[in-house]
């Protein structure tokens, strides 16, 4: 007999002991329902109703047990079926679960997934790993923290020294201004004294040389006046 004749047969045994055990609570519900009315003759018919519906019920619930045992076993032949279909897939699913259901699969798992997080020799091990980890980082990250607190020193140290040579800079650059200043209203002066004297030939390569020397000057003087803004701003 194969497997599938043998799951049927199972299967209508079921049913059959399923069935005689509802008709014999059936019948005993419906002779304790007779007994009750023919004590109570005066509610007579109210017990008969109650018997009436007491086989309703019966027949519905019997309705609906054959309507889950047909799924079940329709649900046990689609199973079988695919399985005598697909033997080689079938064999692995059945191996592997049989492998997880073996005692000393399941210690396997547990020691090599959650028992490692409560084995103190699995925690003394990767604390181990996770120092010599560490071990191998730290000389590295200390020679590069030296390197760039010496980096910081040295910008520092030329930073300092800018500044310094700034801050001179903008000194020299406030008295080149003053220089400037004072030499271009020398050469303004010139060419004012010089106009009154347009009708004499010597005067207008003279007044022309100091116009252009005050022009000059006036251009230089504005640069540097600048260049002073520019320092001044870097709070120098």
């Amino acid at each position: 007999m194969s497997s599938f004749d043998e799951a049927k047969k199972a299967a209508c045994e079921a049913k059959k002991t399923v069935e005689e055990g509802i008709t014999a609570a059936a019948k005993g519900l419906v002779k304790g329902a007779a007994g009750a009315a023919d004590a109570a003759s005066t509610s007579y018919a109210v017990a008969l109703s109650y018997v009436d519906q007491g086989d309703v019920a019966i027949k519905q619930a019997c309705s609906m047990y054959h309507q889950v045992e047909d799924a079940l076993v329709a649900g046990a032949k689609a199973g079988l079926s695919y399985a005598a279909a697909n033997p080689y897939q079938t064999y692995a699913v059945v191996g592997t679960a049989t492998l997880l259901g073996l005692p000393i699969t399941r210690r396997l798992l547990w020691r090599n997934t959650f028992g490692r997080l409560s084995n103190p020799d699995s925690v003394v091990a990767s604390s181990a790993y996770k120092v010599e980890s560490l071990k191998s980082r730290t000389p590295d990250m200390v020679l590069e923290a030296q390197k760039l607190e010496e980096r910081m020193v040295a910008a520092q140290s030329e930073y300092k020294q800018s500044m310094a040579k700034l801050k001179a800079t903008r000194l020299e650059l406030q008295r080149l201004a003053r220089n400037l200043a004072s030499t271009e209203a020398a050469a303004v002066k010139v060419v004012e004294t010089l106009r009154p004297l347009k009708k004499v030939d010597a005067s207008l390569p003279v007044r022309g040389e100091a116009a252009a020397q005050a022009a000059t000057l006036r251009q230089t003087h504005v640069r540097v006046t600048k260049n002073i803004w520019r320092i001044a701003n870097m709070d120098i």
